[in-house]
């Protein structure tokens, strides 16, 4: 039925061909083969025996600083694999893109809820001192911390690689960054944002 249910999402019109190979094309089977498919697809009856709802990020922990999309979207789809992401706001205003619209639902952002999803979000003023030592803090629990601030932001309030891997020699610390300051900088990440 797994099988089933993969086809019909994925090859729509090639269905009817593959559930009537699966069915011997028997008329009756492939009728019972079909109806099962939909409503597995529409998310309707019970899982297959022995399938499991475990996602392969479960148990990963992700602390995001991350705004605007390239970032978010990022750890919307590792949220989307069962990681539980942390974000990081700025008290009073969140992520720029809360206030981006049209359109909107209620007073929420379209654009914010399309790429901020499975998200926990915390405040935290970052620029202060007692903020910066939260999120050392909450790196030092995490598995995965995740930044697109501007190369060096970060490390002038204390919360650079350096700085998060002295306390953190566990996590994996990746940069995303439209800005390229030197080949080596370029050098230095390639590994961490492939994985």
């Amino acid at each position: 039925m797994l099988g089933t249910e993969t086809v019909w999402r994925s090859c729509g019109r090639g269905l009817w061909r593959s559930l009537r190979r699966a069915a011997g094309g028997s008329p009756r089977a492939l009728s019972a083969a079909s109806s099962s498919a939909r409503g597995a697809a529409r998310g309707g009856g019970a899982p297959p025996a022995g399938a499991s709802n475990v996602k392969p990020l479960d148990g990963v922990k992700i602390l995001d600083l991350t705004r605007v999309l390239a970032g978010p979207f990022a750890t919307m789809n590792l949220g989307d694999l069962g990681a539980e992401v942390i974000k990081v706001e700025r008290p009073g205003a969140g992520d720029d893109t809360r206030a981006w619209g049209p359109p909107f639902v209620g007073t929420e952002s379209v654009y914010f809820l399309s790429v901020n999803r499975n998200k926990k979000s915390i405040a935290i003023n970052m620029k202060n001192s007692r903020g910066a030592k939260l999120i050392r803090e909450l790196a030092a629990v995490s598995d995965v911390f995740m930044e697109n601030y501007i190369p060096g932001k970060l490390a002038e309030i204390g919360l650079g690689y350096e700085d998060i891997e002295k306390i953190a020699p566990h996590i994996v610390y990746c940069s995303i960054t439209g800005i390229v300051t030197s080949v080596i900088s370029v050098i230095s990440f390639t590994p961490l944002t492939l994985l």
